[in-house]
């Protein structure tokens, strides 16, 4: 893979990763206790955990998003292994019942004036669509743990160096800062978990 494309994947899925991921292996009794059980997940390889920490209503959300970010990570690679790598994850989402080939879902059309809310309810309208049969944590604990093993994640760490701060909690919503990434948390049943990027 061109050193470009190799950054740019890796860029895209430690994002999406990092950000749906720094939660914890359970639901919390705050944001910094998600966040702190979050990094103990990743250095265990807890990936199923992880899913857990992030709020039951997003987790559709959160697979959505994984799935778009590794599909674009694998599809950037280039070299030797990267058509087993390709070949791999379709053989993943098969396993799973996500058939590329059935993209019926709702469609819109973009322009200039079509607002972000509205595009935010088509991907979470496409989100439910696709992800309806499926088992989201198993499939993403799965995702997770494909893609860190595959060669172009090699050297690579997605545990972050940085401390959680600014925690703001307004009512069941709360805002912090992990280094320079604005995370945000739900309480949903009493528990704080993450919010999907």
């Amino acid at each position: 893979m061109k050193a470009r494309h190799h950054q740019l994947a890796v860029l895209l899925c430690a994002t999406a990763l990092l950000a749906a991921f720094s939660g914890s292996a359970l639901a919390s009794d705050s944001p910094q206790e998600v966040f702190r059980a979050a990094v103990d997940a990743l250095e265990n390889e807890n990936y199923a955990g992880l899913v857990e920490a992030v709020a039951p209503s997003e987790r559709t959300m959160m697979a959505f998003s994984l799935t778009i970010a590794v599909e674009m990570g694998v599809g950037f690679w280039e070299g030797a292994e990267a058509e087993a790598a390709q070949k791999s994850f379709a053989e993943l989402k098969t396993k799973h019942g996500l058939d590329d080939s059935d993209d019926s879902g709702p469609e819109i059309s973009i322009g200039s004036d079509t607002s972000q809310e509205e595009i935010d309810a088509h991907m979470e309208q496409r989100a439910a669509a696709l992800f309806e049969d499926v088992d989201v944590p198993t499939y993403v604990a799965e995702l997770v743990s494909f893609f860190l093993q595959t060669p172009m994640m090699e050297g690579e760490s997605l545990l972050p160096d940085v401390e959680l701060t600014d925690v703001q909690i307004d009512g069941d919503r709360a805002t912090a800062k992990a280094g320079d990434a604005d995370l945000e948390f739900l309480r949903e049943a009493g528990r704080w978990y993450m919010a999907s990027p």
